[in-house]
């Protein structure tokens, strides 16, 4: 890896695109969701502003992950 996170070499990068690519469908998914239970939240119930607490957590774990993940060398 290189000091901006990056594969040096093909095969390193091509590994890293499966993960890549399913970390960023999660934080779309719950970006979604989130976006759906907020126009949803007025007059809802307490148990739906406790779901959207917990997916705003679970999107900024995963957005504190990937930052953590792109600054790992997995070059060996």
């Amino acid at each position: 890896m290189t000091t901006d996170g990056l594969p040096q070499d093909l095969v390193s990068a091509h590994a890293t695109i499966p993960a890549e690519r399913a970390a960023h469908q999660e934080e779309a998914s719950l970006r979604l969701e989130i976006a759906r239970l907020k126009r949803a939240r007025f007059g809802s119930s307490a148990e739906r502003s406790v779901r959207l607490e917990q997916l705003e957590l679970a999107l900024e774990d995963l957005a504190e992950m990937a930052t953590i993940k792109s600054g790992l060398d997995f070059s060996g």
